[in-house]
C-alpha cells in the first residue's frame, strides 16, 4: 500500500471507499450485499483486534497478513460457522484485499 501502509488511517479509508463508493457504485452491488461484505471486514477488524490486543484506531495493513486471515477463518470454524459462511468471509476479504491493491 505504499510507504504508508502502516498507517491505520490508510486501512480505514480504503475500507470506506470500497463499501461507500466502489461495491454500490462501481460495482452495483445491492444494499444487503454491501452490507454482507461490512459485516465481513467488521467481524475480521474485530478478530485481529481481540488476536492482537490492538485497538480499532491502531489497526492498520501491517496487520493483514495470510496467516491473521487463515487463524479468522479458524476461528469461524471453531465457533461453528458452516463452510458457506467461512467462504463468504474469506471472499469478502479477498475481494476487499484485491481492491486495494489495485488502488495502488
Amino acid at each position: 500500500m505504499g510507504s504508508s501502509s502502516g498507517s491505520s488511517q490508510e486501512l480505514w479509508k480504503y475500507v470506506r471507499r470500497y463499501l461507500t463508493m466502489y461495491l454500490p457504485k462501481i460495482r452495483g452491488l445491492s444494499p444487503r450485499t454491501v452490507e454482507s461484505y461490512r459485516q465481513s471486514i467488521a467481524m475480521y477488524c474485530l478478530f485481529l483486534k481481540e488476536a492482537s490486543r490492538i485497538s480499532f484506531a491502531k489497526t492498520s495493513f501491517d496487520h493483514v497478513t495470510r496467516d491473521s486471515v487463515m487463524k479468522f477463518i479458524q476461528s469461524l470454524r471453531e465457533r461453528g460457522c458452516e463452510a458457506s459462511t467461512c467462504n463468504l468471509r474469506l471472499s469478502s476479504l479477498k475481494s476487499f484485499l484485491k481492491y486495494c491493491a489495485e488502488q495502488v
